[in-house]
């Protein structure tokens, strides 16, 4: 492959992990308020408003990234449907019960405490509401694993545990509803990813660990009990 179709595979590959994940959000209404913690530049909120018609409110801590999402609604013609701001997703400014949706996609694992966070969702998420989330995260049962601390070092994240991820949904009030291994649909990611000129060099950790099952992708669904 050029380097050019490597980058288009990687885009279309991209763009199907933002629809598998809108998928797994379940029913999203045109009248439902969705939270998008984690916004990044603003793709998949747009995506799901696409498809919905929902409002989708994008929070973020990067300035710049808050203003190119805006930047893009407008080019898009998705201004009325969109708000980002800066936000941090740990010190939330919303009213209870104000969502009826919740997703992050990758951005749990910028998060040390997971408990913390769960806990500000449930508050504001609406009762019977649903928080959907795309996250790679460690295998508890994999042993000693020497693919972590090189992710978290390339990243300057802290990735948790499958385990943690659904104690902490399960103490905070939520029921999972999906739990979704993905882990061997993202290996060819990666392998083309590997080939690219604009590799990191993280990418052989990634592609090990999953391969090892050491480190899992995952998309879960968790409904707020009422």
């Amino acid at each position: 492959m050029t380097d050019d179709e490597i980058k288009a595979t990687i885009r279309r590959l991209e763009e199907n992990q933002v629809m598998r994940l809108v998928g797994y959000m379940g029913k999203v209404r045109s009248d439902d308020v969705v939270l998008d913690a984690g916004c990044g530049r603003g793709g998949t909120a747009f995506r799901l408003v696409q498809t919905s018609g929902c409002r989708v409110e994008g929070i973020t801590i990067a300035r710049y990234q808050a203003d190119f999402a805006t930047k893009a609604a407008g080019q898009l013609g998705l201004t009325d449907k969109t708000h980002f701001s800066v936000m941090d997703m740990l010190a939330l400014g919303y009213p209870d019960n104000t969502f009826d949706h919740i997703f992050t996609n990758e951005t749990t694992m910028y998060v040390v405490d997971l408990y913390k966070l769960f806990a500000g969702f449930r508050k504001v998420l609406k009762p019977g509401g649903r928080y959907t989330l795309a996250t790679w995260n460690i295998n508890q049962d994999y042993g000693d694993n020497p693919y972590v601390e090189p992710i978290n070092d390339h990243y300057m994240i802290e990735m948790h545990t499958d385990l943690e991820y659904r104690k902490a949904l399960e103490m905070n009030g939520f029921r999972l509803v999906t739990d979704n291994d993905l882990t061997e649909e993202v290996i060819p990611h990666w392998e083309i990813r590997s080939r690219w000129s604009m590799a990191s060099g993280v990418e052989k950790y990634y592609l090990a660990g999953h391969k090892e099952r050491a480190i899992l992708y995952k998309m879960m669904s968790a409904e707020a009990v009422k």
